[in-house]
């Protein structure tokens, strides 16, 4: 520990810090002229988009943050459908709000695929059960685009289905060969 004088009171105090410039009396006595220095409020000021008092530690008030945050959707498509919000997320599911649906998330959002398998079998989908898209578009959620999978079994399924398709092409490329030899 290093002996050094407050700048304040001008009193000795040791500190193990090298840059301690107050003693432990005067260390709030300091940071509150310095926060009146630079006009500061000393725990709260203004959200920078709005306006609205926030915590010192905050960058912008919690509706700043929420509408920022939606910045994270397509282009923020937010349109209205019936009762329910859609939103167009970044991995392209739509997802619907439905804040009094069991299985929504924090925001009450739903992806949309989920909401349609379940009006499809008439019930609620099980954790384990996923909904997969047939034509692999994520936001194409028509009733004979989905199918209802365990989750055990999709990433299999989903494999044989990506071999099946790569099975196709490969005849197909090896049927062009085959008749430019030929001739």
């Amino acid at each position: 520990m290093a002996v050094k004088i407050c700048e304040i009171c001008s009193q000795n105090f040791e500190s193990k810090a090298h840059n301690a410039k107050y003693c432990p009396d005067c260390r709030h006595e300091a940071y509150l002229a310095h926060c009146r220095k630079n006009e500061r409020e000393l725990y709260r000021h203004p959200c920078p988009s709005c306006g609205i008092l926030i915590d010192r530690k905050a960058k912008l008030c919690h509706h700043c943050t929420v509408k920022k945050r939606g910045s994270k959707y397509k282009g923020l498509n937010r349109y209205r459908n019936g009762p329910h919000k859609q939103y167009m997320k970044v991995n392209g599911y739509i997802k619907e709000y439905c804040p009094n649906h069991p299985n929504c998330d924090n925001h009450g959002v739903v992806p949309q695929h989920r909401l349609v398998m379940e009006g499809m079998i008439g019930r609620y989908l099980e954790g384990n059960e996923i909904v997969h898209h047939l034509n692999g578009v994520r936001d194409d959620n028509r009733p004979q685009n989905l199918a209802l999978v365990k989750a055990h079994s999709h990433t299999s399924w989903t494999y044989i289905k990506t071999l099946q398709k790569r099975i196709r092409n490969l005849e197909g490329q090896l049927a062009q060969r085959l008749l430019t030899l030929q001739r």
